[in-house]
Parts: C-alpha cells; sequence; structure tokens
C-alpha cells in the first residue's frame, strides 16, 4: 500500500472497466466462501465475481477463462500481499474463530469499531493496520500463547507449565482450520489459488 495513493477500486479488462468492492468484510465474505458445502464450486466462482465486482453484469457471459483471469487479477494486484513471509509455522489465528478477538483489538489499539467500518475500511487498509496491532491488545496475545513452547520441565516451573497448557487449550484453534502449516501470506494465496483452480478444473 503506497501512502502517496488511494486505494484503487477499478480494474480495466479489454477495455471494460470494472467496478471492485474491497471493502475487507466482502474480501472475508469471499474466503469464507470457500468453505461452504451448500455450493459446488462452480458456483463459488461465479459468487465470487459477483461479490468483487458490482457492475458483475457486464461480464456476466464471459468465458470461464476469461473470468478466471479476472478473479486471479483480483487476487493480485488487490488482495495479496506484495511483501513476502519470511517464516512459516503452524497457523496461530482464523479470521472467523479469532473475530471477536480482533475486532476488540483494532478498539482497543485504534478506537475503530469493525462493525461500523463494513462495506467501508479498504482490505489493504484493514491488513496493514492488523499486521501494525501492538503486543497488548487480546488478539496478539492469544496468537503469542498460541506460538509459545512449552519449557523444559524443571522442580521449579511445575504452575507454569500448567498455566500455558490450560491457556493454549482455551485458545486452540479448532483443528479443521489449521490442518495445514502456512504463515498469514501463505493462507491468503491458497485461498486464492484454491477458488480460481477449482473453479476452472469444474469446467474443463
Amino acid at each position: 500500500m503506497l501512502l502517496i495513493n488511494k486505494p484503487n477500486n477499478t480494474l480495466s479488462y479489454y477495455g471494460r472497466k470494472l467496478n471492485l468492492d474491497l471493502a475487507f468484510d466482502t474480501v472475508l465474505r469471499v474466503f469464507k466462501l470457500l468453505k461452504e458445502d451448500l455450493f459446488s464450486d462452480a458456483e463459488k466462482f461465479n459468487i465470487a465475481l459477483e461479490m468483487f465486482i458490482t457492475n458483475y453484469k457486464s461480464i456476466e457471459k464471459y468465458s470461464y477463462e476469461k473470468k478466471a483471469d479476472i478473479l486471479k487479477t483480483i487476487f493480485a494486484e488487490f488482495i495479496n500481499s506484495k511483501e513476502k513471509n519470511k517464516s512459516s509455522g503452524k497457523k496461530t489465528f482464523d479470521f472467523f474463530q479469532d473475530a471477536d478477538f480482533i475486532y476488540a483489538s483494532f478498539f482497543q489499539a485504534y478506537h475503530i469499531d469493525l462493525i461500523e467500518q463494513q462495506g467501508k475500511m479498504p482490505w489493504q487498509k484493514f491488513i496493514a493496520l492488523f499486521q501494525g496491532l501492538p503486543a497488548d491488545t487480546k488478539i496478539c496475545e492469544v496468537i503469542s500463547i498460541r506460538m509459545r513452547e512449552i519449557p523444559e520441565a524443571t522442580k521449579y516451573n511445575a504452575k507454569e507449565i500448567q498455566a500455558l497448557n490450560e491457556a493454549k487449550r482455551m485458545y486452540a484453534l479448532k483443528a479443521e482450520t489449521c490442518d495445514s502449516e502456512s504463515s498469514f501470506q501463505e493462507d491468503i494465496n491458497r485461498f486464492g489459488a484454491m477458488l480460481i483452480q477449482s473453479a476452472v478444473t469444474k469446467e474443463r
């Protein structure tokens, strides 16, 4: 995100101007869409495009190859971070399971009510603020607990180990959302790749 430019919400595709809804809650709804069992892969593909493109009717009759290219471009240019994450480990947070913690942390750190910001705050701004949350916010405390290693037992630290294990159990992510090891950015990339690939494969 460049401080000298306002967020760009349009995509030009073969001379056609596509108006994009890139509010943070829209992007998260697309991510959530991938976990739904109610829709086929092809349905998820079209729903995602309808959610992102406010003038979707203008491309409704495009081929699946063109639609896949548009969706890939949206992820590449507007959603995926340009910065590479050097570390990779077990998943330490989930936007949906940790929604209350994230909401509280934004309010604590920035006095921002994310409910009021739905449909307003751009995804890039949301991610920049999320990544900049201070260590004393609730979500950062929870992530720290999940990442913390259990120390080697000694005759002096039994209570410390017990307390940490209890905290880890309290804040543990459900298994279905942390079954793979990925960094934050890898997770976003995986969401985008899954949506594009599943849709294209479905239609061939």
